[in-house]
């Protein structure tokens, strides 16, 4: 056996793609303005990995980054307006004594943890389904609150994964695209399991 057809050298190679992917991730976020094709483009690189369509990085990562641009602009001026809405109101997720106040403080708190499941399924789906936009969304929200065994891992990996890069910030540089490439895998085996995995597959 070659070195080349090694599962150690495979192994290593691996990891590296994981790096570089995570690198030019890093480096497509820069203008910040660009983290939302930036991110789709490696969830994108992500999925062709593990349907086992793409092994490169460079290449597949530039072809996503245009292949969603619509959808990437969509997003960014609403998804992420509305996410910093949403979180804006965190303070009124406090003890309130009038029963208004309180029903204001559930139903925000309501909207937050709905809103957090769809976007954890958000970029896996759109990357997944060549449908219009308000469909990927509405299919992000069903999964999300449908198969919430998955959606509950998938917080719990990025919770585990922000304290760690919280901890030792150059972390990110390395555990970004292991992060997101764990989501992914949980989130496709949830689109197995509503029988999504293939049905609207983008080729």
């Amino acid at each position: 056996m070659s070195l080349l057809d090694s599962k150690l050298y495979q192994l290593v190679e691996r990891c590296v793609n994981f790096f570089l992917l995570n690198l030019l991730w890093l480096l497509a976020c820069l203008p910040v303005i660009t983290f939302v094709p930036a991110t789709l483009a490696m969830f994108g690189v992500l999925r062709d990995w593990h349907m086992k369509k793409e092994t490169n990085v460079l290449k597949p990562f530039i072809h996503h980054c245009r292949k969603n641009v619509k959808v990437s602009i969509g997003l960014t001026l609403v998804w992420l307006p509305l996410a910093g809405l949403l979180f804006a109101n965190l303070p009124l997720l406090k003890p309130m004594e009038s029963i208004g106040g309180f029903g204001v403080t559930v139903l925000i708190g309501f909207m937050l943890i709905l809103f957090s499941f769809t976007t954890v399924y958000l970029f896996p789906v759109i990357v997944h389904f060549d449908l219009p936009v308000v469909h990927l969304v509405r299919n992000a929200f069903l999964i999300a609150t449908s198969q919430l065994k998955y959606t509950s891992l998938s917080v719990g990996v990025i919770v585990l994964a922000g304290y760690f890069i919280y901890q030792i910030p150059v972390l990110m540089v390395f555990m970004t695209s292991f992060t997101c490439y764990a989501i992914y895998v949980l989130c496709y085996e949830a689109f197995k399991n509503v029988g999504a995995a293939y049905d609207g597959f983008q080729g």
